[in-house]
């Protein structure tokens, strides 16, 4: 891997995010549907350096990621969060994480989101 340049890393990680693709899981629906009712543009599963984020909303330069229990109380998972918003964090982006209990409550979560992204 440390072989390839960055041009031949980068497309083989999207060559592999094609292949492993995956529906939007039913915390990404809730989200999506609020932020286009919101009236707020996004790109769904956008791919920045190596990492593919839940949405992306480029007028902000904003990465809106849902973390869901299943996925994110796994061991290791908060660790390897931290690294991927430092990354993001340092290359100009505005990380907001909403937890899957924010989700669940309509009221909270279109309060976070018109909060966070001033729509």
């Amino acid at each position: 891997w440390a072989s390839l340049s960055q041009d031949q890393q980068t497309a083989r990680l999207k060559h592999w995010q094609r292949q492993h693709r995956r529906a939007r899981t039913s915390l990404e629906r809730v989200v999506g549907t609020l932020l286009t009712r919101l009236g707020i543009e996004y790109i769904e599963q956008h791919q920045i350096g190596r990492y593919c984020v839940d949405f992306f909303i480029a007028s902000l330069q904003t990465i809106v990621e849902c973390d869901g229990r299943y996925w994110h109380d796994q061991p290791g998972a908060r660790l390897r969060d931290a690294k991927r918003d430092t990354w993001l964090t340092v290359h100009g982006y505005t990380v907001l994480r909403i937890q899957e209990e924010t989700i669940n409550n309509a009221t909270l979560l279109e309060a976070v989101l018109q909060e966070r992204l001033g729509s």
